[in-house]
């Protein structure tokens, strides 16, 4: 399995004109590790379309956005194109967990979800492809309540986050980031860390086949450890697509939505065409896929896929629902997340 995936990601890298191997050298104009300085907030604002969105505020912590929306379900007869039905006013949470002076871009070719063309398992979590000694930051201030090895050795970190999420039907979520494949550790478990600060390595130990970061995000309905970070599991119960959670880069946004049969039941698996992303050319964009079986639905959306770092702009998405192609129109604003229904 190592050998397979080495050899997809060099021939990616190849078929795009560029030595794999360079994008992984660690950079020099980065500053020295440690708390990286703050970042603005990405402005909130509403761009409803089809639909309405209305958010509910809890006074602490986390806020999960609602969407009442009256919006354009999928059509099964022939291709149909509608304008996407709400860009939504959509905070991350956290900041990305690469300085972006190293490589912060998401590998494309194993996503949330993704079985690497059927040679993986479903993915729990997104990569960065980085050398091996680039610092790792935590995303979010909390507490580290794991550090050391996990599955298969990987040397592991995981975050308690300080703010809860709370759903709009009142109820909360405790909030993990866990950190796999670092080749050291700079964190122990009990301390406060703050976003920004640098908690680990990048490596290759544990379950791996180069030098990367997996990154996990956990939404658990009780504060358990041993839900988020378990060598024994596989498939953790409360895993959720951490692209949903950290901050896009600039000049772009996230698609996310849902494509339903003509039964209204959701399709697993299906391919979403149209999504135009040029960066990284070294792991290339193809296309979006619905979750299966194995990755859930977020408690804030219950999308069925979604993707980050889309550059603004118009994006014509098509799907196969019932052997009929659909097609929608998505208008991608920078810093907010534009909603699909299929």
């Amino acid at each position: 399995m190592v050998a397979i995936g080495k050899e997809y990601f060099t021939e990616l890298a190849i078929i795009n004109g560029i030595d794999g191997r360079s994008i992984l050298a660690p950079s020099s104009s980065c500053p020295a590790p440690g708390l990286v300085g703050s970042r603005a907030q990405i402005p909130l604002r509403w761009i409803v379309g089809r639909g309405a969105a209305v958010r509910e505020r809890p006074t602490d912590g986390f806020f999960a956005d609602k969407v009442i929306a009256d919006q354009v379900g999928a059509s099964a007869s022939i291709a149909s194109t509608t304008p996407a039905p709400a860009t939504r006013d959509w905070r991350p949470r956290f900041v990305r967990p690469i300085r972006p002076c190293d490589n912060a871009h998401i590998d494309q070719t194993y996503r949330w979800g993704s079985t690497m063309g059927g040679n993986f398992q479903p993915h729990q979590g997104i990569e960065f492809n980085n050398a091996d000694g680039t610092p790792v930051l935590a995303i979010g201030d909390g507490e580290v309540v794991w550090a050391g090895p996990a599955e298969r050795g990987a040397l592991t970190v995981a975050i308690r986050h300080d703010d809860p999420l709370f759903l709009p039907g009142g109820e909360q979520r405790f909030v993990f980031s866990v950190y796999y494949h670092n080749s050291g550790l700079d964190v122990a478990v009990g301390d406060r860390v703050r976003k920004r600060q640098q908690i680990a390595r990048v490596g290759n130990t544990g379950r791996a086949t180069n030098d990367h970061l997996h990154l996990e995000v956990h939404a658990a309905p009780v504060d358990s450890v041993a839900l988020i970070v378990n060598p024994e599991v596989r498939f953790p119960p409360h895993a959720t697509n951490p692209e949903l959670w950290i901050e896009p880069l600039p000049g772009t946004g996230i698609i996310a939505g849902q494509v339903f049969d003509s039964a209204g039941k959701p399709v697993p698996q299906a391919r979403i065409y149209g999504i135009s992303k040029p960066l990284p050319r070294e792991t290339p964009f193809a296309f979006a896929e619905t979750y299966g079986p194995r990755n859930l639905p977020s408690p804030m959306y219950g999308e069925h896929f979604a993707i980050s770092d889309v550059p603004a702009g118009v994006h014509r998405l098509r799907v196969k629902i019932d052997g009929q192609w659909v097609e929608r129109e998505a208008i991608v604003v920078a810093g907010q997340m534009t909603w699909v229904r299929f």
